[in-house]
């Protein structure tokens, strides 16, 4: 059986959901906070995998070019979130280029079994320190850009 994070979540949330997604088979209807955070976690894996110091503009570039549209219910709100997006990724860019490297890797899938189980995931961003290793985790939450280092 493969379990990923999101299938736990799921199950232990309320289990007849899970039921009609992984058993089933039955999509869901588009949502916009998980397009919002896709397109902030696509922007900054291929922000994160270019040279040293890349501007803020190319940034932006590369949001509006991952921008998901999906789930949305009109374009007023849509244009409010790509709009907190943009004030998002511009406090993570002006907190984090002085120290900027080109990630190690990134959307990292990762694979285990324990007994007949096989755990999936994937780490958003690696970033290798000398010959250590950091783990990066971003959230997107409703006022910040949260990343967790592991």
């Amino acid at each position: 059986m493969k379990l990923s994070y999101s299938k736990i979540k799921l199950y232990l949330e309320c289990p007849l959901k899970y039921y009609f997604l992984y058993e089933l088979k039955l999509k869901e209807k588009p949502k916009a906070y998980k397009s919002f955070g896709k397109s902030i976690h696509l922007t900054l894996s291929k922000f994160h995998s270019l040279p040293k110091y890349p501007s803020f503009d190319k940034l932006l570039e590369i949001y509006k070019d991952n921008w998901i549209k999906e789930g949305y219910e009109d374009s007023c709100k849509e244009e409010k979130d790509f709009q907190r997006g943009k004030e998002l990724l511009k406090k993570y860019y002006y907190k984090n280029i002085f120290n900027y490297e080109k990630a190690f890797q990134v959307e990292k899938g990762v694979k285990f079994n324990i007994d007949e189980f096989e755990i999936l995931g994937f780490i958003d961003r690696i970033d290798k320190i000398n010959e250590d290793y950091e783990l990066i985790e971003y959230k997107t939450g409703h006022y910040d850009l949260l990343y967790n280092s592991i």
